[in-house]
């Protein structure tokens, strides 16, 4: 093949833009200082130019939709000043440059930019961003997640917005699975068979987040933040879940703690409405639109059980307890679905209860029956200091049944074990099983 002319190369280059895409990797390596400028211009080469954003009509919040889209909405004055500050501190190319950048940011004490730092780099590269929480998640996960994410949600809109986040409006009503649908086709991978792959969805109304009350559409933050703990902690494929809200409305700003007019606000990302709410038969205020033949909580369940497939788990996220239990009792049996905020909560308590009385060395067990409380009988017949005999249990802790709380208490059953049976004396603990089951000597095996 004949060597290319002077005319050819400079025809090549202007064709393929490759003089500016260069350019922008210099400057990239300019602003932050590099010390090995070359190896840090060709891995902004690699990554390549950012893909456009996809068209999201339905699936973005309502507000931002309207203006134009998320490129339109953070061009305006007050986000695009944040986005030029924010870029120009996120340039990190490898986990210890993001440690070190995101560090840098925390010693002011103050961890709201921190935040607004890892959003950024998660836009920039995801498994980055991934790879510095699972380097440093004593670090970072507080900044991910709570305690920031509260803050973080009160102010949500007011910082740049991204693609990360599936908006269902209420305004949706009987449309729901092409919303769910468009944002699966923007962001999820597909199986050999061709359907969407997703293995999670945690959604939120934010009705009612963290203890600062209703935030609606602003706490997206909380799903996307419990989602990155399934990721660094659980092992979930962040490319393969989904943060939803639920945009119900919003009330008015005695519905916050704060008192913060989220509705108000010019940067209020969704639907400008107030909610719709009715008193229940247990005298509660709900939320009228998540119950009834037409229930909109009820269409999304199903809506993506039918996109995802049943084994997705659809997890309830930070809805207000009026309406959080009954939703979790309508639907736990429907879909492979479960509240966090009541039977996770529930488990890790009773947990903590069992582990206590372990550490007393006390023989406690969990007994299966109608009223769901956990009793406690030490195995003296006494109550050991400060351990109480009834305490709220988790979805597999249940008590005894009225008027017999002096029974004592068992594990709940396992499958049968093929382990050979305790042949340990009497008053001694087992040495040999490898399930909690009880030992021949009467004494709770060891796990």
């Amino acid at each position: 093949m004949a060597p290319w002319s002077a005319a050819q190369v400079d025809e090549y280059l202007t064709e393929h833009d490759v003089l500016a895409t260069v350019q922008d990797a210099v400057n990239v390596a300019v602003k932050k200082h590099a010390t090995r400028p070359i190896a840090d211009i060709g891995l902004t080469l690699l990554r390549g130019k950012p893909v456009p954003e996809p068209a999201r009509p339905l699936s973005l919040p309502k507000s931002v939709a309207a203006f134009g889209g998320i490129a339109r909405w953070n061009a305006q004055p007050r986000l695009a000043q944040q986005i030029k500050m924010v870029d120009a501190a996120c340039t990190a190319a490898t986990v210890a440059e993001a440690l070190e950048e995101v560090r840098g940011i925390m010693n002011m004490g103050h961890n709201l930019w921190a935040y607004s730092y890892l959003r950024k780099l998660y836009a920039n590269d995801a498994m980055l961003y991934y790879g510095a929480l699972a380097a440093d998640p004593a670090l970072l996960l507080p900044v991910a997640y709570t305690p920031t994410v509260g803050e973080a949600c009160q102010k949500f809109g007011k910082m740049p917005l991204y693609s990360r986040g599936c908006y269902v409006s209420i305004l949706d009503r009987g449309n729901v699975k092409a919303v769910l649908q468009e944002y699966a086709e923007a962001m999820l991978p597909k199986g050999t068979d061709g359907k969407y792959d997703c293995q999670c969805i945690v959604f939120s109304d934010g009705g009612r987040i963290l203890g600062l009350g209703d935030l609606a559409a602003w706490g997206m933050g909380i799903p996307i933040g419990k989602l990155d703990l399934y990721t660094v902690c659980g092992g979930f494929d962040p490319a393969r879940t989904i943060p939803v809200i639920l945009d119900a409305g919003c009330f008015p700003p005695s519905g916050n703690s704060a008192g913060l007019d989220i509705r108000g606000d010019p940067l209020y990302t969704g639907t400008k409405q107030d909610r719709a709410v009715h008193t229940s038969e247990a005298g509660t205020q709900v939320n009228s639109a998540y119950y009834g033949a037409d229930s909109f909580v009820g269409e999304f369940m199903g809506a993506a059980a039918g996109l995802f497939g049943p084994q997705c788990l659809l997890q309830f996220e930070d809805f207000n307890s009026n309406d959080a239990f009954p939703l979790l009792a309508e639907y736990r049996k429907q879909f492979l679905t479960y509240n966090d905020d009541i039977q996770g909560t529930a488990s890790v308590a009773v947990a903590a209860v069992l582990g206590g009385l372990r550490i007393q060395k006390h023989a406690a067990r969990v007994k299966r029956t109608p009223d769901r409380t956990l009793r406690h009988r030490p195995e003296d017949g006494g109550s050991p200091s400060g351990a109480p005999r009834t305490c709220a249990a988790s979805p597999s802790c249940v008590a005894s049944p009225s008027g017999a709380a002096s029974s004592p208490l068992w594990r709940a059953p396992r499958e049968p074990s093929s382990s050979p049976p305790c042949s340990a004396p009497s008053g001694r603990p087992c040495a040999t099983p490898k399930r909690p089951a009880m030992c021949r000597a009467g004494r709770s095996a060891p796990s």
